[in-house]
């Protein structure tokens, strides 16, 4: 009993100890508590954010999908072969138009993606390998009148070819847009309506000088009606008269020739 006399403040101070330690334990559980509520509370915001953010990307993918088929509508819409590359020179997309009329029959996109466009045979035939080089060095081009055999019967046609080279928003070479026109059937029109022009000049011409030329063609013939027989010979007379009579139907030729090549259906002035 006496030690246990002896012992019993000990006891005490370590039940003390021991309550102060609960006490503690109790505070941190509190603590952990508060905290655990705070991270339920945050992980239920980052679930909101994660939801909204998914809301987000679906409307965003919903918008990229919108665009990509906007430009791929007006991609293929365009009446040029348009040729996407990367900074390798390497094809990323072509257009429809180029599909069916620059390639032969049964040539698919896939056909295409990732080849090196700087060997390209039509590049070569209308040596555009060192437009090329400069394209995917940042520096633009234009090459006009471009001529090219495509098809089966090799039948030449011209193109008038841009490339646009495209940059990141750091300012970074990222490849290159190339345009090839066809401007065959153009030149073509712009050569009839040089040649109408053409028609038009010399039927006007044609006119002025048979205009100009008749009158003093019918003078001089009537003078040699006219004359007096013996006082000029008559082999000169003779001579006059085929020369100017030879002059005067050049001209109405040359002017009626002209007018119906000018497919002017109005009577010509005699």
């Amino acid at each position: 009993f006496e030690e246990l006399q002896v012992k019993l403040p000990e006891w005490e101070v370590k039940s003390e100890q021991l309550k102060e330690k609960l006490k503690e334990s109790e505070v941190k559980l509190g603590d952990s508590e508060e905290r655990l509520e705070k991270s339920e509370k945050s992980l239920q915001e980052l679930q909101q954010k994660l939801q909204q953010s998914q809301v987000k990307l679906e409307v965003s993918e919903d918008v990229l999908r919108q665009s990509e088929q906007k430009y791929l509508n007006i991609f293929n819409a365009v009446p040029a072969s348009l040729i996407l590359l990367d900074p390798h020179g390497t094809v990323v997309d072509v257009n429809e138009w180029h599909l069916s009329h620059f390639e032969p029959p049964g040539t698919s996109r896939e056909d295409l993606l990732g080849k090196d466009f700087s060997n390209y045979p039509p590049n070569l035939k209308m040596g555009l390998s060192r437009k090329l080089a400069e394209l995917l060095e940042g520096r633009p081009f234009e090459a006009r009148n471009l001529s090219l055999p495509l098809g089966e019967a090799g039948a030449k046609r011209v193109f008038d070819v841009v490339g646009v080279p495209r940059f990141d928003l750091d300012g970074e070479i990222v490849g290159g847009l190339l345009v090839y026109l066809d401007i065959s059937q153009r030149r073509e029109l712009e050569r009839e309506a040089l040649e109408a022009r053409r028609l038009v000049a010399v039927r006007d011409l044609a006119s002025s000088i048979a205009h100009e030329l008749s009158q003093p063609i019918q003078g001089l013939m009537a003078l040699g009606e006219m004359t007096t027989p013996g006082k000029v010979e008559d082999k000169h007379w003779e001579l006059v008269a085929a020369i100017t009579e030879w002059l005067y139907d050049l001209v109405q030729g040359l002017k009626h020739s002209y007018l119906s090549e000018g497919q002017d259906q109005s009577p010509p002035a005699e």
